[in-house]
């Protein structure tokens, strides 16, 4: 039985579900036993299946088909900026803790959507459609445990996730103040990759400093692009792992608000694996949102920074946002949203400096 028959038979999984199951190599479980297929292709086969008997996905993604978007060249690089109306919810979603504690979490299986299907990864995850998506393909992997946002515990994971999603997706991690819209659930998302245009920007010989590097991985910062980007890159995934590590320990040291040492550093981290290469690319920030988001006049702009527009894709749920944003507001966002300059030397020189 083929995988996508098997996505067929399979009903959406709850966490007694998980717990009761014993589901056989094979059966929409992706593990290192299974050979059965990829597991980028297992969450296509999903996407099929869900279009074709979850009519609000099917709808959504009909939606794509209709979308606005426009490129927009700043000096030294460039932006896309889509008009995407249903993304409202997430854009506008307020997150903090009294909201939060008011509706259900929409990542626990106990409380999807009756038609969602669920493809459960290694056990601890479920790769789940996107029902507002941004892409033609586009997933959410969220744990089965309801645990919080925060990175540290996670990063083999998502350099494992990384790896059984290439060559076809990216990964994508929101911080719990960067955008993302379920901060008390624990989450990556994946998307088609190559359309993000961080992905070409990254590699551009004249805008890569080297900052440290040994043999299993090497540390760029990428200047001129508005905002602060850092990308990590390697073929030994420990080193990588480490070095992940050591950057959010220093993050912690110059960036942590307040007198919580466990407070995650505000970022967002974009995961590729591509020809035996990791590559992450991690976007420093110190706000959440720009002023303009909470402006109450003609002037404000209804746009939350997350991953994918630190990658170069701005999503613009508003039709008259989508109209009038140009280079000055983007370079305006950006700057707003990303680390500052010391900040930045201090930890890039902390990094290096101590390894």
């Amino acid at each position: 039985m083929n995988g996508g028959n098997n996505i067929g038979n399979m009903k959406s999984l709850t966490l007694d579900d998980i717990a009761a199951s014993n589901l056989e190599k094979g059966e929409m479980i992706f593990d290192d036993r299974d050979h059965s297929g990829s597991l980028a292709d297992l969450a296509v086969d999903l996407l099929h299946l869900q279009n074709r008997f979850w009519p609000d996905l099917a709808e959504a993604h009909h939606a794509l088909e209709k979308l606005w978007c426009r490129r927009i060249d700043c000096e030294g690089f460039s932006v896309l900026v889509q008009h995407n109306p249903r993304r409202i919810v997430s854009t506008g979603s307020s997150t903090d803790p009294e909201s939060l504690s008011r509706r259900p979490c929409f990542l626990c299986p106990p409380n999807l959507p009756m038609a969602q299907r669920a493809l459960q990864y290694r056990k601890n995850y479920l790769v789940l459609c996107n029902p507002v998506p941004i892409f033609r393909e586009h997933f959410t992997i969220a744990t089965t445990a309801h645990s919080p946002q925060a990175i540290e515990d996670h990063i083999a994971e998502f350099l494992c996730l990384a790896k059984d999603m290439m060559p076809r997706f990216i990964l994508f991690y929101n911080g719990p103040r960067c955008g993302a819209s379920a901060p008390d659930h624990f989450h990556f998302q994946a998307v088609s990759a190559g359309i993000l245009p961080i992905e070409q920007d990254m590699s551009r010989p004249d805008l890569r400093k080297h900052v440290w590097g040994n043999h299993g991985a090497n540390l760029f910062r990428i200047k001129r692009l508005g905002r602060e980007v850092w990308v990590l890159e390697g073929r030994d995934s420990q080193a990588i792992d480490a070095m992940l590590h050591r950057i959010l320990d220093s993050m912690k040291r110059y960036m942590t608000p307040g007198d919580d040492p466990v407070d995650e550093p505000m970022m967002n981290i974009i995961g590729i694996r591509d020809e035996g290469m990791w590559k992450v690319i991690i976007f420093p920030r110190r706000k959440h949102r720009p002023t303009a988001f909470y402006r109450e006049d003609e002037t404000r702009l209804v746009l939350t920074p997350a991953a994918v527009e630190m990658g170069g894709l701005l999503i613009a749920p508003v039709e008259q946002d989508y109209h009038r944003i140009d280079e000055k507001m983007i370079r305006e966002i950006y700057e707003e949203v990303s680390l500052d300059e010391e900040t930045a030397c201090n930890i890039l020189n902390d990094v290096a400096g101590g390894m």
